[in-house]
């Protein structure tokens, strides 16, 4: 005979071990995909509401990228200017 980890599990002949948080979990698991099952006019997010989050979500993105683009490009003009500001000293450097 196994014993039980503690008072709240249960050991019977033909069923599982299930705690009493177990078992709640499983009733709240069922009324979901009841819920998400009937294709009744239920609850969530409609056609239009997804579609404009997609597109509130893609702008942002795209902001986000344009931000980042525009300051690595600035950054590399910073360092190609450099460069070639050194590159003519040094040959500013050897005609001389």
């Amino acid at each position: 005979m196994i014993r039980p980890l503690s008072a709240s599990l249960s050991l019977h002949s033909n069923r599982a071990i299930q705690s009493r948080f177990g078992v709640a979990a499983i009733n709240s698991i069922r009324q979901n995909s009841r819920a998400f099952s009937s294709g009744g006019g239920g609850g969530g997010a409609g056609f239009f509401q997804r579609v404009s989050s997609f597109l509130v979500g893609a702008g942002l993105m795209a902001l986000g990228t344009q931000y980042t683009l525009y300051k690595e490009l600035r950054e590399g003009n910073k360092e190609m200017i450099k460069k070639q500001t050194d590159l003519e000293k040094r040959l500013a450097a050897l005609e001389s």
